[in-house]
């Protein structure tokens, strides 16, 4: 049976106006119709939503739910169930706070999209990179001082590659273990003590090879660039979506938009490292905090495509930190609600099926006590989560008795 969502206020993930005192009509988990809600609906059930705004399922483009992924050494103290256990966890804990789709940017094995996609886990849906590509000394070269390699998760590749040959080889391991996109890296990280933030990691060479092959198996490119030259060659070789950029200049902003690159900045992830990281991550941070904002105004007022990446995982699992942040950095509060839906889904590739409220979308929806368009923190305070549907089935949320369960709808990820 259908079930009619009436009397509520509808963000619909775009640049129009929020649709006040709506009908919201979902049948077998997709979005059926949108009509004002004095309109007849047939056989359907009817809910009151008067006094919710619903939006579409929030898409984190950059999440991290799985860190022990990336180095399973850090973690000697856990057995590889139990990490298993806490990944399981992360992944239920977001979607309480209304994230129904994400991009996970290493360390998330495919299995768990599979499990998530199957019914076995409760989770936003996934894309996975899996592993996270950089040379020897890079930021995901795991070799102690003293010398040893620390092994990986098992049934994962290695992520270190050198030459542009090898790193062809490389993505094709990377997606034979499953993974939805290859994911880069052409400068070091704060969090790298070997490989600063302005230190360029992968030559262009190397780099057009990952990208080529990536490309040549249907698998889009995400990198991972903070500053330096290696910002500009990761742009001039053809990524599809730059991670971090906290460093942008005009002439890079300028091929951005020519080349129509996504820009994911992850502002949160560099607030928390600043704030609760290891001094040497604080003082890192802290140094790009400027620019990263300055880099930020500069890609919204030239027009470059942004979406919303939180980069959570290190300090919490918070992505509507980044949504508020995007306002602090100068965007309108639709402007990042766009960037958490609408444009997301774009980013990640997936908006034929989500991120806008549309008839025959899945209804993958949010219903929020309160206007998030027009009041701070709502997103954040999962008392004012009511509802959060996937494929119109009440998953989460302090209200989900509210709404009926929809069929169970199978769809490959």
């Amino acid at each position: 049976m259908a079930t009619a969502y009436v009397g509520a206020t509808l963000f619909d993930g775009t640049s129009r106006a929020s649709i006040r005192d709506a009908c919201l009509v979902v049948d077998e988990g997709k979005i059926a119709a949108i009509l004002p809600s004095g309109s007849g609906v047939d056989d359907a059930q009817r809910v009151d939503a008067s006094g919710l705004t619903v939006i579409p399922g929030l898409i984190d483009c950059h999440i991290h739910l799985a860190m022990w992924g990336l180095n399973p050494m850090a973690h000697q103290d856990s057995s590889m169930a139990l990490l298993a256990c806490e990944t399981v966890a992360n992944l239920s804990y977001v979607l309480d706070r209304g994230v129904t789709y994400a991009r996970d940017l290493g360390g998330l094995a495919a299995g768990f999209r599979d499990g998530v996609e199957r019914g076995l886990v409760r989770g936003p849906r996934l894309k996975t990179s899996v592993a996270y590509l950089s040379p020897t000394a890079g930021m995901m070269d795991k070799t102690t001082p003293q010398g040893f390699r620390c092994e990986g998760f098992p049934g994962t590749p290695d992520p270190v590659c050198d030459g542009p040959d090898e790193v062809r080889r490389k993505v094709r391991e990377v997606a034979r273990s499953g993974a939805d996109l290859i994911k880069v890296g052409t400068t070091g990280g704060v969090s790298s003590c070997r490989c600063h933030p302005w230190q360029q990691t992968f030559s262009r060479p190397e780099l057009e090879a990952a990208i080529d092959e990536a490309h040549r198996l249907g698998l889009a490119v995400a990198c991972h660039a903070l500053a330096g030259p290696g910002v500009r060659v990761a742009v001039e070789a053809g990524v599809d979506t730059l991670e971090h950029g906290a460093e942008l200049d005009e002439d890079c902003v300028t091929m951005m938009v020519a080349r129509g690159t996504w820009y994911v900045p992850t502002l949160a992830a560099y607030r928390l490292a600043g704030e609760r990281g290891k001094s040497f991550l604080r003082s890192g941070a802290k140094a790009l905090e400027a620019p990263h904002r300055k880099s930020m105004q500069l890609a919204l007022a030239r027009g470059v495509k942004i979406a919303m990446g939180s980069d959570a995982g290190p300090f919490g699992l918070d992505s509507a930190l980044e949504i508020d942040m995007l306002v602090e950095a100068g965007m309108s509060r639709q402007q990042a609600l766009v960037a958490a839906t609408g444009d997301a889904a774009k980013c990640v590739g997936v908006d034929d099926r989500v991120g806008t409220l549309e008839v025959g979308k899945d209804a993958d929806l949010v219903f929020v006590i309160g206007d998030p368009l027009s009041e701070t923190g709502l997103l954040r305070n999962p008392e004012c989560i009511a509802l959060v549907t996937q494929r119109g089935n009440p998953v989460a949320g302090v209200r989900r008795s509210m709404s009926p369960p929809q069929v169970r709808i199978q769809s490959s990820t």
